[in-house]
């Protein structure tokens, strides 16, 4: 059966990026969590649970991610609600 992560790691945008692609640089005291990136799926497939919220909250970003971009590109004023 095809996934979801299935057809993200196969988009010709994110096949073949690494950690190595992303960063962060913190500027007070955070918590962190790394994850087994390669791993994800199978964790999903054995917790249902904990892949309903990965993948609602990695859908929640992507959304928020598109918006933002969206109102840059019409030069939109944000909305705060």
């Amino acid at each position: 059966m095809t996934t979801a992560y299935d057809l993200l790691a196969a988009h010709p945008f994110l096949s073949g990026l690494t950690a190595r692609h992303f960063g962060a640089v913190a500027v007070e005291t955070t918590l962190t969590v790394a994850v087994d990136g390669p791993g994800i799926p199978q964790t999903c497939e054995q917790d249902p649970e904990l892949g309903y919220d990965l993948t609602s909250g990695f859908i929640r970003e992507v959304v928020q991610r598109l918006q933002a971009t969206r109102r840059q590109l019409l030069d939109l004023p944000r909305d705060e609600a």
